[in-house]
């Protein structure tokens, strides 16, 4: 459901970084993290709308937050209004714009579906290379968990 929608970040340096004011946006549209945020070196959170249960939608098909995963809750919806059901570009900048990651949903050879994640399953391919991004092999997603790679 769009209230379920998601997006994980990865942080693969070994230093912790505050995130506050940094912002996952999507065209004009953008949510800003909160004050406080930060990510731990080495590792992965989970960010999601005020509107999001980590307990999930089963009847949606929505799984459940992996038991431990580190969540971020945004004001709003991610990325300002939600992510868009038709694809579109979406990118992580600092708090004076400079694009940080950048993930290519607007290649029309990976629109989005309904429940199913796209990963970046391609590190040595750079972030906005389409074909470094996958579809969960499974047809489904791991809200807080380890990436499923083709």
């Amino acid at each position: 459901t769009s209230a379920q929608e998601y997006i994980e970040l990865v942080y693969e340096d070994d230093a912790t970084v505050d995130i506050a004011n940094y912002a996952l946006a999507q065209g004009t549209s953008r949510s800003l993290f909160p004050a406080g945020t930060v990510l731990r070196g080495r590792g992965r959170v989970l960010v999601v709308g005020a509107s999001f249960d980590p307990r999930g939608a089963p009847r949606s098909g929505d799984p459940p937050v992996t038991p431990g995963a580190t969540v971020i809750t945004l004001r709003g919806s991610v990325a300002g209004r939600g992510l868009r059901d038709t694809g579109a570009d979406v990118t992580l900048t600092d708090p004076e714009g400079r694009v940080l990651s950048f993930m290519p949903g607007s290649d029309p050879s990976r629109p989005p579906r309904a429940g199913v994640g796209i990963v970046r399953a391609e590190t040595d391919l750079a972030d906005e290379d389409p074909a470094a991004w996958s579809y969960d092999p499974t047809g489904g997603c791991t809200p807080g968990g380890e990436d499923r790679v083709p």
